[in-house]
């Protein structure tokens, strides 16, 4: 329903693409021997930028400057890098307010961007990213932990045990 609280913030986001933009997308991609993928939801058609759109209450979100220290601002614009063969790009994250959609109102939009090339997201992500993936597949590694049947489900189940 195009009036609907959803309708008037997607209605408000899709004013922001590009003419001729792809539809929303999940591009895999290679990262560190690992393949991966990202979900973009607004492509230029030559590949040259992308927008996220976002729904939004005014908190957490990307600006400007803390773009460059961003996993997801990183991760998007490597990936649609990757996937196009470019090596630069201009990312747009397109915040659309959910108060001013529940009111009925015209919705507002803030819009945060930037351009990315594809070395200092990579670096980025190498230092940042990495480490996190590499640990994930570390306890991923691991054997399961045995069932502790002597453990009760309710620690409060067995009174005071200090002793246990």
């Amino acid at each position: 329903d195009p009036e609907s609280y959803l309708g008037r913030l997607a209605r408000a986001a899709l004013a922001y693409a590009p003419p001729g933009a792809l539809p929303e997308m999940n591009q895999a991609f290679e990262l560190f021997g690992r393949t991966v993928e990202c979900h973009i939801d607004s492509l230029r058609p030559d590949w040259a930028s992308f927008d996220d759109w976002k729904s939004s209450s005014g908190y957490n979100e990307l600006t400007n400057e803390s773009l460059h220290n961003d996993l997801q601002a990183h991760w998007q614009a490597y990936g649609i890098m990757k996937g196009s063969g470019q090596t630069c790009i201009h990312g747009r994250w397109i915040y659309a307010d959910k108060p001013s959609a529940r009111s009925g109102k015209n919705v507002k939009i803030r819009i945060a961007e930037g351009d990315f090339s594809l070395q200092e997201s990579e670096a980025w992500l190498f230092k940042t990213a990495y480490p996190l993936l590499r640990l994930v597949e570390l306890f991923e590694a691991l054997p399961a932990a045995p069932a502790l049947e002597s453990v009760p489900h309710d620690p409060l189940g067995c009174g005071d045990r200090r002793d246990q």
